[in-house]
């Protein structure tokens, strides 16, 4: 199960890594799932993770409060705004516009109901990642109980 759980991560990791890139595919959703993928199988990958110069603070800020920055928060309304506009314009279909203003429509409802930041961004950095952090007197414990099984 662990090795699944990797590879799921490492895919995840993957396909949040070209929804960077691509304005149709999201990054956060994905970066999301493969951190709790890696809390599963690979700590270390997990930390990697929040300790990544890109989007580590985010993933810490909703590690920490389950909550965003109000900015980001309104980069997203930005680009969902954007994204759909030129998709439906080149989407001959009516049927399919209304599917991608419905499912619009639901993202923007869904990121409307997260809560925003109350404290400065970063304000737990430390503190969250000394959390997942593997304390060495604790790790050399675990190591004799299991070696005494």
């Amino acid at each position: 199960m662990r090795w699944l759980l990797l590879g799921i991560g490492v895919l995840l990791t993957g396909v949040a890594a070209l929804g960077a890139i691509l304005p149709v595919l999201p990054t956060t959703p994905f970066l999301l799932l493969a951190m709790a993928a890696f809390s599963r199988s690979s700590p270390g990958l997990r930390r990697k993770l929040l300790e990544a110069p890109v989007f580590g603070i985010y993933l810490r800020q909703w590690n920490h409060d389950r909550s965003i920055p109000r900015h980001a928060k309104w980069k997203a309304y930005g680009l969902i705004l954007v994204t759909v506009g030129l998709s439906a314009y080149g989407i001959p279909s009516n049927w399919a516009r209304l599917v991608l203003v419905v499912v619009a429509a639901g993202l923007v409802l869904f990121l409307h109901s997260l809560p925003i930041t109350e404290h400065e961004v970063g304000q737990f950095e430390e503190e969250t990642i000394a959390q997942d952090k593997p304390n060495p007197a604790e790790t050399v414990e675990a190591s004799a109980r299991e070696d005494q099984r």
